[in-house]
């Protein structure tokens, strides 16, 4: 399976195999799509990502619209109940791996940050991967939920960032 690519900061952009993916279709795929990226430790019910992306809509058209974003995604593990990112995927995500650079340096033992030989590179990725704030212009002025899960993921990696 060649790799998928899940940038989220800065403007979201998805790639699979190097070639970017053009044809993911209106904002709530790509929220749907952040949202599993940077959740992607377990399994989303079905019912509370449908209405967390269509929380104006009848909960079985909420339901219906999501299957219809899901559709036969094979970079998708889908079940009756719950959606995730495959983990066989080979996905790469921006905010995890930032994640993950800046726990390396926290649980590292060195007698001082600034002139640890094995911190300093992976710092030097976590900023590198900072391309601008978590889903930089990406609204969904109807979905409170998901704006609010966003804001908080936002201003996490921001402080993360401004902190190292």
């Amino acid at each position: 399976m060649p790799e998928l690519s899940i940038r989220s900061f800065g403007s979201f952009e998805v790639t699979l195999g190097g070639q970017p993916v053009s044809y993911l279709g209106y904002d709530k795929v790509c929220a749907l799509l952040a949202y599993l990226a940077v959740e992607g430790d377990r399994g989303h019910r079905r019912e509370v990502l449908a209405t967390q992306l269509w929380p104006e809509q009848p909960a079985e058209v909420a339901r219906h619209s999501l299957r219809r974003v899901i559709g036969g995604g094979s970079r998708l593990l889908a079940d009756r109940n719950s959606v995730r990112i495959h983990p066989r995927a080979g996905a790469f995500v921006d905010v995890v791996a930032m994640r993950g650079c800046l726990a390396r340096t926290r649980s590292h033992p060195h007698a001082d940050l600034e002139s640890c030989p094995v911190c300093i590179p992976a710092l030097q990725r976590a900023a590198d991967l900072y391309r601008g704030d978590f889903l930089e212009g990406l609204l969904l002025g109807d979905c409170a939920e998901f704006e609010t899960w966003a804001v908080t993921v936002r201003e996490g990696r921001r402080s993360a960032a401004l902190d190292q």
